[in-house]
């Protein structure tokens, strides 16, 4: 799911910025398919491996 929203910039002498933030479960596995996002590519992992990278460090903890 994406929630995207904001106006338009009213500011020309000013760059618009934005920020993505992306979340996955634990149970998310690598599947680099031919038109998914060039950043979530990941050299030398291998299809249908777990994305436990530090590329991708967990922020919320599973308790037991």
């Amino acid at each position: 799911m994406i929630l995207h929203g904001s106006q338009g910039n009213s500011n020309r002498g000013r760059a618009r910025r934005g920020y993505g933030a992306r979340y996955i479960g634990t149970d998310v596995r690598y599947d680099p398919r031919i038109g998914t996002a060039q950043v979530l590519h990941v050299d030398g992992l291998a299809p249908g491996a777990t994305m436990e990278l530090d590329r991708y460090p967990v922020v919320w903890p599973r308790t037991a």
